[in-house]
């Protein structure tokens, strides 16, 4: 596992043939040099080779053609680059579907809604994901989408990585890893089985309470099209993320393929150490062992790392009562492994047995990646039968509220809180220029111009009901906005047309209005750990919904808002992938996302006066 590194890593080219022949750097893919073609959309398009599954095109949504719609529809995905997951576990006894952003970004909330939509089921639907920023936030946003069409959907997000430790994970949660699979076989034999949704989201998080991985890797992942960056040749990332995050450490000089097992599994088993004793583990407990090839190992290396990982076992006197070893969860063409250990005895607790688990995880599945003698892989019938090109074919008629509201006040009031936003755009851009990477100025500017253009094409009345005209300001900024700004305010607003539209009154009163907001921050809340203090957003938006709730008089809620917002200068920075690598040095200026509500709440404020 070492030595022939230095054959092929460009970091050991010399310089002279490196950038020789048009300064072009070594190909490391064959879609390096093909900007035109799309390997996602052609990945899922080799998956329609199976009759049974059908795909919607647009968003990228892999799924079953006929499955049973009284079983739970169990849904996963996240950012491409991670074959066979997600999409290959699309079939019988395992996922319901699978929807696929770009690679290691994850998909969108449309196109997860897209997903729900496509599988919906009578017993409901489970989002299994990995708990990355992303995926939590637009998989949240798309089930709260969905509830407000009257779905039963839940969101579990497994996170078993060890690397990270409690102290950084504290607010961000641990990474997710190979532990997915072993999660979405239990479960998706459990669906089959007919277990219901709430049976279902207890197993998945039972799963999840007991189960740890960790992985190691010689090298950084490639991404077509992109300059490698490689570790030195002596180096192994212990620790390291499934999109090139960096590990906990780095191992020089490189140890022996039995050493590095000994102290992976170290980390997994070990009951002492404080910030990386996730499962307890005691003698007879029966344990699951998954081997996972992180997508550039040989099968040979493969087979004799899980070798040493059941000698390492066997030395502690465990022996695993299942173990599974091959390609599940990928980086790209990551050149490493992980090792995932399941403590079935614990997780069987209070939900199942360890024989009824197990038996679980035996049952036959037939998709295109796991393989046992029931799959097929017939072609006969037409991929293009079964392709919609569009997402819009499944789409579902919109709830409508019962709250009429004058169309012009209602205008007036959102006119001037995206004036005041959109004047304040080049100010938030400078402080995110310092704080953070200079982008937050142009979305709000964005996601301000979509919604003035919304109420610049106004129905022909004068009244307008108000949870429905939310929800489309909701739609227009998840479409205007990228990044973890645009899906947390897409979130609260999406929550909050929910909260009116379920209002029974005739008319709006102040209380009203503040009781909708405190249930649409606590349902944000559930898709973000981020609190008052943390220098985010949360720093205006609490304080204001908390001050609306007490007072009911929006001028001294507004003005909450504006103190806490300008009060993050003085606080660190406590959430963002730069969690998993340590913090940064505030630099006393605000948080760019706080002062964006403040500048919101605002021009509401001055449009009602």
């Amino acid at each position: 596992m070492g030595d022939r590194r230095t054959q092929s890593r460009q970091a050991h080219i010399p310089k002279s043939l490196e950038f020789g022949l048009g300064n072009k750097f070594p190909r490391m893919s064959f879609f390096d040099s093909d900007a035109s073609s799309d390997p996602v959309r052609l990945a899922l398009d080799a998956l329609l080779a199976r009759d049974d599954l059908a795909l919607l095109k647009d968003a990228r949504v892999i799924y079953r053609a006929n499955p049973d719609p009284h079983n739970v529809s169990i849904i996963s995905g996240g950012g491409s680059g991670h074959e066979p997951l997600a999409a290959g576990y699309v079939g019988r006894g395992m996922l319901t579907g699978a929807v696929s952003g770009d690679i290691f970004a994850s998909p969108s909330t449309k196109q997860v809604f897209a997903a729900i939509r496509a599988c919906a089921s009578d017993a409901g639907t489970l989002l299994l994901i990995l708990n990355y920023t992303g995926d939590v936030l637009h998989f949240n946003l798309a089930a709260q989408k969905a509830r407000a069409e009257g779905q039963a959907v839940q969101v579990v997000a497994i996170s078993d990585d060890v690397a990270v430790g409690r102290a950084a994970s504290e607010l961000v949660g641990r990474r997710g890893l190979a532990g997915m699979i072993l999660a979405q076989k239990i479960c998706g034999a459990a669906a089959e089985a007919g277990q219901s949704l709430h049976q279902l989201t207890t197993l998945a998080q039972r799963i999840n309470a007991n189960m740890v991985s960790i992985g190691a890797s010689l090298d950084h992942c490639h991404v077509p099209g992109s300059l490698p960056a490689h570790l030195k040749a002596d180096e192994i990332e212990l620790g390291m993320g499934i999109h090139n995050e960096p590990g906990f450490t780095k191992l020089s000089p490189s140890p022996k393929p039995a050493e590095l097992v000994a102290r992976m599994l170290g980390l997994l088993l070990k009951q002492d150490d404080e910030e990386r004793s996730f499962v307890r583990f005691a003698a007879g407990d029966q344990l699951v062992l998954l081997v996972n090839n992180l997508g550039g190992l040989s099968n040979l290396e493969l087979s004799a790392l899980t070798s040493l990982t059941l000698s390492a076992l066997e030395d502690q006197a465990i022996h695993p009562v299942r173990v599974l070893s091959g390609t599940f969860l990928t980086s790209l063409d990551g050149s490493g492994f992980s090792i995932t250990l399941l403590n079935i005895s614990s997780a069987a607790s209070d939900v199942s047995s360890n024989s009824e688990l197990l038996d679980l995880l035996d049952a036959p599945a037939a998709t295109a990646a796991w393989s046992n003698p029931s799959a097929t892989s017939s072609a006969s019938a037409s991929r293009d039968s079964r392709t919609k090109q569009s997402s819009k074919d499944v789409r579902s008629p919109q709830q409508s509220g019962k709250v009429l509201v004058s169309a012009s006040v209602l205008y007036r009031a959102i006119s001037g809180a995206c004036e005041t936003l959109e004047a304040q755009g080049p100010q938030l851009t400078r402080w995110d220029t310092i704080v953070g990477d200079g982008d937050c100025g142009r979305t709000c500017e964005q996601g301000a111009q979509a919604v003035l253009k919304l109420v610049n094409s106004p129905p022909h009345s004068s009244r307008i009901d108000i949870g429905s005209f939310v929800h489309d300001i909701s739609e227009a900024v998840e479409d205007a906005c990228g990044g973890t700004l645009g899906a947390i305010f897409a979130i609260f607003l999406a929550a909050l047309a929910n909260e009116l539209l379920a209002v029974t009154a005739d008319s709006l009163e102040m209380s009203t209005w503040a009781a909708c907001a405190a249930r649409a921050l606590e349902t944000l809340e559930a898709s973000t750990l981020a609190r008052q203090g943390h220098r985010t957003i949360m720093d205006a938006l609490i304080p204001f919904v908390e001050t609306f709730t007490i007072s009911n008089v929006l001028r001294t809620a507004v003005s909450a808002a504006i103190t806490g917002a300008e009060g993050t200068k003085n606080l660190k920075a406590k959430l963002g992938r730069a969690a998993y690598i340590g913090e940064r040095e505030g630099t006393e200026v605000p948080d760019p996302g706080a002062m964006a509500v403040a500048a919101i709440l605002s021009g509401l404020m001055e449009a009602f006066d």
